[in-house]
């Protein structure tokens, strides 16, 4: 069986398409393959990760964007992130390494470089996000979903591939999956997403909406009591704080109004489903 490690972690945007890869090599190698994951402690990846059990190994990466508090104890935490990362990838004795964002792949991608493991990396986003520019420093092959990125990432080194979709996800009939959201299938239904994460300005876009459109609302853990609590009198509304099968989301709505994010983009082609993006204001 060939061991092969998959780090990604943080947010739902580094860890679709982790699980997306997970899946297309299972399913084109079969028992030949043995997946790891390398994640973070964050609820995401523990909800995510979730039906992986003991294929997923936990590291508590230190983060530079938590103040001067955060800067000061970055080397501590580095200094033991990076044993940890290797005593896992000591253990797990994978063929290569691909690494698709998040602070916990910054590591797997050194200690893999210094173990002579060969390092992989996949940036779904058009512009690169700060952990995948610092592991590029140790990838030998870069993988884009967008071409814009290749200029954060010099060298000759990056080939564009698109972003991966899980093969799960699947569309449901319409009418199925408007039944079993308990909508109406007379109405309009506008789906509301902010990522994996949730984002206010989405969120708070669903209170002013009309009354004559249903909306389905993927608003984020941290944004769910807020905003449950403001809809919970609208007819017609179904609030979730994130859904880790999105084919139903995407299967009962008529149209997105959704954030901008790499994976959005994908799955939103993958369903055929027309979208009004909100890019992030940076």
């Amino acid at each position: 069986m060939n061991p092969f490690l998959l780090a990604g972690g943080g947010t739902g945007g580094h860890i679709s398409p982790a699980l997306a890869v997970a899946e297309a090599l299972e399913n084109r190698l079969g028992w030949s393959v043995a997946i790891h994951f390398a994640a973070t402690p964050r609820p995401v990846d523990r909800r995510m990760y979730a039906g992986m059990g003991e294929r997923v190994h936990f590291l508590d990466p230190p983060r530079i964007d938590r103040g001067p508090a955060g800067l000061l104890k970055f080397p501590f935490g580095a200094v033991r992130a990076w044993f940890a990362a290797r005593g896992m990838i000591r253990t797990i004795s994978p063929g290569a390494i691909l690494c698709t964002g998040g602070y916990s792949s910054v590591f797997c991608a050194a200690a893999g470089r210094s173990m002579g493991i060969p390092v992989l990396l996949h940036e779904s986003n058009a512009v690169a996000g700060r952990a995948n520019r610092c592991s590029s420093m140790f990838a030998s092959r870069i993988l884009l979903g967008f071409g814009r990125a290749a200029r954060d990432f010099p060298g000759g080194r990056s080939t564009v591939v698109g972003n991966p979709v899980r093969s799960s996800l699947s569309v449901i009939p319409k009418a199925e999956a408007v039944a079993r959201m308990g909508l109406d299938p007379g109405r309009p239904v506008v789906l509301l997403l902010g990522g994996s994460q949730g984002a206010r300005t989405v969120n708070d876009l669903a209170l002013s909406a009309p009354p004559g459109i249903q909306l389905v609302l993927q608003c984020g853990e941290r944004d769910l009591e807020r905003i449950g609590g403001l809809l919970s009198g609208r007819a017609g509304t179904v609030v979730r704080a994130f859904e880790d099968d999105p084919s139903i989301l995407y299967s009962c709505a008529g149209i997105a109004v959704a954030r901008a994010g790499a994976m959005t983009l994908a799955e939103l082609c993958r369903f055929r489903l027309p979208g009004l993006l909100i890019p992030l204001p940076g």
